[in-house]
């Protein structure tokens, strides 16, 4: 009996560690996923604020010179 114990018991270590390692996997993936939509959603946020100041540039210019 105490055989078939530690038989199930090497058994649910296996399985908890291959979890163990099919989560942190995923870990790896979702955190190289956000750190690329992250560089992502930055560029085009960049840009849009530069071109927001080179509008602005141009009204204040025009306005200007009227």
């Amino acid at each position: 009996m105490d055989e078939k114990v530690m038989e199930m018991f090497a058994k649910i270590l296996e399985g908890q560690k291959d979890i163990q390692n099919e989560l942190k996997q995923e870990i790896r993936e979702v955190s190289y996923k956000v750190d690329k939509l992250e560089m992502r959603m930055e560029n085009k946020v960049s840009d849009k604020i530069k071109m927001l100041f080179d509008v602005c540039q141009v009204q204040n210019e025009t306005v200007a010179n009227i």
